[in-house]
């Protein structure tokens, strides 16, 4: 059974390749290779003189640009707000730790009263009344 990650990063990696296909497809088709030159240091590089070895090369290059552009960018936008997250979360948790030792006096105090309280209010069941009916030996 393949790993999330894997079904994801062979998609991706799909889109990837067929989106370079496409546009290579509508530059040939357009007729654009020929007057296009770029220069490397210096020299004179024309599409029409790439070969298959350029042309494998700038596709790997698009490639691992685009998946890095695609899974690192996601992570480091996450990766801040997962943070923010858990200091918010303990930032919470320190001032409930912090209203609980200053208000654990009044909370005894509280408790106690209330259990004073309930114990006060309860009914009494009263003294058991004495029975007539005795036993003769």
């Amino acid at each position: 059974m393949k790993r999330w990650t894997t079904i994801v990063g062979g998609a991706l990696l799909g889109v990837v390749l067929l989106g370079l296909a496409l546009l290579i497809g509508a530059i040939v088709a357009a007729g654009t290779l020929h007057p296009s030159v770029i220069e490397i240091n210096g020299e004179p590089l024309q599409w029409a003189q790439l070969g298959a070895g350029h042309w494998l090369l700038g596709v790997a290059g698009v490639v691992v640009a685009a998946l890095v552009v695609m899974l690192v960018v996601p992570v480091a936008v996450v990766l801040p707000l997962l943070v923010v997250g858990l200091v918010l979360v303990g930032v919470v948790l320190a001032l409930a730790g912090v209203a609980a030792l200053v208000c654990s006096p009044l909370l005894l105090l509280g408790g106690f009263g209330w259990l004073i309280w309930k114990l006060a209010s309860r009914p009494n069941p009263g003294v058991p009344a004495k029975s007539d009916a005795s036993i003769a030996p």
